[in-house]
């Protein structure tokens, strides 16, 4: 039972409603009967669409909440020599190497991955902050050494992160 105002969908983009309510009961700990969305397309996505989708989700409580969530898709593409290049985000969420990360260096949190054929799509946390050309020296200073430090956290226990590609 719909009580917000306004849960019509005004986007042209079709977001598959099964997907964005799962990712939306996982992301807000509760169980969504009804959402709408509006999609904008943010800056980056050179190989693929990434997109923040925002609207407001409604419980099976009947309660309103508002979300924003990050939506990727990218199609296989060809580098020579490095063929699976085009899943490498996927495959580290796959993956249990999120475990290796720690506060002062992590990712964004993933609500659902999924890879049809040759395609992959990515929900995630938004996450708003600088990035990219934005950051400082000193941004990209600490960016460096949480880096190594991960590095070497993976070194020290290479068998503790494996990648298990048995998931898809």
């Amino acid at each position: 039972m719909m009580s917000c105002k306004d849960l019509s969908q005004k986007d042209q983009i079709h977001i598959n409603t099964k997907t964005l309510k799962h990712v939306l009961s996982k992301m807000l700990g509760k169980s969504i009967s009804h959402a709408d969305y509006h999609a904008q397309e943010l800056h980056g996505g050179t190989l693929g669409e990434v997109r923040l989708v925002t609207g407001t989700a409604v419980t099976t409580d009947d309660d309103c909440l508002p979300y924003k969530v990050v939506w990727k898709k990218q199609k296989k593409w060809d580098r020579p020599g490095d063929q699976d290049s085009w899943r490498r985000e996927y495959d580290l969420y796959a993956s249990d190497l999120g475990k290796a990360f720690t506060g002062s260096f992590s990712r964004p949190e993933c609500y659902h991955a999924e890879m049809n054929c040759d395609e992959i799509q990515i929900w995630m946390e938004y996450i708003d902050g600088i990035s990219g050309r934005n950051l400082t020296i000193e941004m990209l200073e600490t960016a460096a050494l949480e880096l190594g430090r991960f590095q070497g956290r993976i070194a020290a226990h290479p068998d503790a992160h494996r990648y298990r590609r048995s998931q898809e």
